[in-house]
């Protein structure tokens, strides 16, 4: 399967998002053979369908131009701490690569609709210090930074910006949540985003390790 997203520019969203506005696509080809005297002849059927259809897996985003205002783009600067010689704080084995798919935001249970085939989702992958995931129509991507104690931030985040009718999650909502998010809390297969004073803004159930997904 090969994958691309080409990216014209960003320009500044909602809630300290910014909007990639591009082309988002994956082709997906497949191949057989027939043999012909001692030729065999491939035949290939290429089929194009949106980025938004993939998982929550590795993906690296591509770089965009910089924003006169100021706001982070999908690359994280030199200068990010995330990217450092500083040691992190140690982390739950269970907290990073692994497809974590919300089960609930704001209170509100989370249904995913015929239309949207795929979970809401999220990886957070521990070497990149990345955040990748798929909000119900869009994906997103950004950077996050662990302290001790559980405190959780999420910052430099992007979302690429399609419209998809009958989907039920309140995407613009869970992107708003994670610049709220300050803590984290891991109770058997789920976790808990935290907000201020700890009100639970979103939570997540583990659906499969990142590893298991990229060798299949």
């Amino acid at each position: 399967m090969f994958r691309g997203l080409v990216v014209y520019r960003t320009i500044p969203g909602p809630a300290g998002f910014d909007i990639l506005r591009g082309f988002a696509a994956s082709a997906v080809f497949r191949a057989g053979h027939s043999l012909s005297g001692s030729t065999m002849k491939p035949s290939i059927l290429f089929l194009v369908l949106p980025l938004a259809a993939a998982s929550c897996r590795s993906a690296e985003p591509a770089v965009t131009e910089p924003v006169s205002s100021g706001t982070p783009t999908a690359e994280p600067s030199s200068g990010d701490t995330t990217r450092g010689d500083t040691t992190p704080a140690a982390e739950p084995a269970t907290l990073t690569d692994l497809r974590w798919e919300l089960v609930q935001l704001n209170g509100e249970a989370v249904r995913t609709t015929e239309v949207q085939k795929e979970a809401a989702c999220m990886l957070m992958e521990i070497e990149a210090r990345r955040v990748t995931g798929f909000g119900g129509c869009n994906r997103f991507f950004g950077t996050y930074r662990l302290r001790d104690g559980g405190e959780l931030e999420f910052s430099q985040m992007v979302a690429t910006r399609m419209a998809c009718p009958g989907v039920e999650v309140d995407e613009s909502a869970f992107l708003k949540m994670f610049t709220s998010v300050e803590g984290h809390v891991i109770d058997g297969d789920e976790l808990l985003l935290k907000g201020a004073e700890g009100a639970t803004l979103a939570v997540f159930r583990a659906a499969a390790p990142a590893a298991s997904e990229a060798t299949e």
